[in-house]
């Protein structure tokens, strides 16, 4: 999203630096998921429809869009609130939104800012347990946090102060 200030950047052997807009805008729905600390969610859409929103850009058909939305709204306990437009939730919900979102798109990279941020405890630890078991599917998931709870479901801790790497550790699951 951000252009770097020096050096290159490579993602799967591709330099991004050199990519147009559009090409960068591909990269971003079909190999990188956010989870934004603010959620980032459209207020006028319903939670299907932001669940949906990266999956209506790919050539995938309205069933199987369906199916994926469904099946991620199921897996993070929201499933009843599909129609249910975004302004009228609570702050957990709309953080289980934003992460169902991310989840949905199956990309191979999650980028993930406090993810648990707005959650009760039952619902965070929940969400890590997703998030770890979809790193053991293959997926690269990368998560801010200043919580010392979350950072310990991962598998290495890279802690920054003021924009330098100040340790790189191995985290609780290994």
């Amino acid at each position: 999203m951000d252009v770097p200030t020096e050096g290159i950047y490579r993602l799967n052997g591709i330099n991004v630096t050199t990519l147009r807009d559009k090409e960068l805008s591909q990269i971003r729905n079909r190999t990188i998921s956010f989870v934004f600390q603010h959620f980032a969610l459209m207020h006028n859409f319903t939670v299907f429809e932001n669940v949906a929103l990266p999956l209506f850009k790919r050539d995938i058909s309205k069933k199987e869009i369906k199916e994926k939305v469904d099946y991620y709204l199921e897996k993070l306990g929201i499933a009843d609130l599909r129609k249910k437009n975004v302004s009228k939730l609570s702050g957990g919900q709309k953080q289980r939104v934003a992460i169902a979102r991310a989840m949905a798109a199956e990309t191979d990279i999650v980028l993930a800012d406090e993810p648990t941020g707005a959650l009760d405890q039952e619902n965070g630890a929940r969400l890590m347990e997703l998030l770890c078991q979809m790193n053991e599917e293959g997926k690269c998931i990368i998560v801010i946090t200043h919580d010392e709870k979350v950072a310990s479901y991962t598998k290495r801790i890279v802690r920054i102060v003021d924009g330098q790497i100040q340790s790189d550790t191995k985290g609780e699951r290994q």
